[in-house]
């Protein structure tokens, strides 16, 4: 399957997923190389989505951003698949409710 179908597939799903705002990010001369393919907010965490055709690995920028994102406390998923969005999520999910997912303290000087 090619990226362009998996993004739709996963773009289909994620719309229908309520309490979520999602946004395809059109690469281009004005994107930084390694942005993800779809950005948006479930449930009121940061979440991104690399694409990829199933056997494709991420690039050296993508990997720079993955790395960016979830030192930010965001969540990143790399997917082949629908179901490998809804894994991604469904972890998520578990972190927040076993408490291993934490948000970050914001620091603020007086």
């Amino acid at each position: 399957m090619r990226e362009s179908a998996v993004r739709s597939k996963v773009r289909q799903y994620l719309n229908g997923l309520v309490k979520s705002s999602w946004h395809s990010v059109h690469t281009g001369g004005f994107t930084r190389p390694g942005t993800p393919d779809i950005l948006g907010c479930y449930l009121g965490f940061f979440v991104a989505v690399e694409t990829k055709a199933p056997g494709r690995q991420l690039t050296k920028s993508q990997q720079f951003v993955k790395r960016e994102i979830e030192e930010a406390n965001g969540v990143y998923i790399v997917a082949s698949s629908v179901e490998e969005v809804v894994e991604g999520l469904r972890k998520l999910l578990e972190r927040v409710k076993d408490g291993s997912y934490q948000p970050l303290e914001i620091q603020t000087t007086s």
